[in-house]
């Protein structure tokens, strides 16, 4: 979004092929925001839309 930054996000969806792989996406999540903290769902899948990816997120930003 135009003007936006990692601070306006509210909510975060991250899908994940491997679920091993969750403790580090939540360290990574913490490294890069501040409280109060966006939600924040991971949620297991089989794929993603490339092959090879391990991550795709949806983020939510409220502006203004």
């Amino acid at each position: 979004a135009a003007g936006g930054s990692l601070d306006d996000i509210v909510d975060l969806l991250s899908f994940l092929p491997d679920m091993r792989h969750v403790e580090e996406l939540v360290e990574v999540v913490g490294k890069h925001f501040i409280e109060p903290y966006p939600s924040h769902t991971a949620v297991g899948v089989t794929s993603l839309a490339e092959p090879g990816l391990m991550l795709e997120m949806r983020a939510i930003a409220v502006l203004g």
